[in-house]
């Protein structure tokens, strides 16, 4: 018989706004250059990935979500303040990268040594289009 019910543990927040008011007693409590997603959840009392976990509950999405960005516009703050390695990594577990791009204009000619003579071969051209 389907009772609609999860099976498993019952939730330690029955309601969203249960959890966003426990949220936002941490923010209250807790100074802004100490806030961290262990210290939230410790203060929610549970661990981190029951924390987590909830963020796949969509009632329950946007107020962890809301949370983790509070906590990460916190790393990168203090990032633009003090410039400490420790924020990066924070913010890389954040799912932010180091990315460097190069951008290339211009020809580029290669040399193709066959035999004794070496030779420069003319870059590729882009095909004509074509107009019928």
């Amino acid at each position: 018989m389907e009772t609609g019910r999860r099976e498993g543990r019952p939730l330690k927040f029955e309601t969203v706004k249960l959890l966003e008011e426990r949220i936002e007693d941490y923010f209250d409590v807790t100074s802004p250059e100490n806030v961290t997603i262990t210290g939230l959840a410790l203060h929610l009392d549970c661990s981190r990935m029951t924390l987590l976990n909830y963020e796949d509950r969509p009632e329950y999405f946007a107020a962890v979500k809301r949370a983790k960005d509070r906590v990460q516009l916190e790393y990168e703050l203090d990032l633009r303040r003090k410039g400490r390695s420790g924020d990066i990594f924070a913010l890389k577990n954040f799912g932010w990268r180091d990315e460097r791009s190069t951008e290339h204009k211009g020809g580029i000619n290669f040399i193709i040594n066959e035999g004794s003579e070496s030779q420069p071969v003319e870059p590729a051209r882009e095909p004509e289009e074509n107009t019928y």
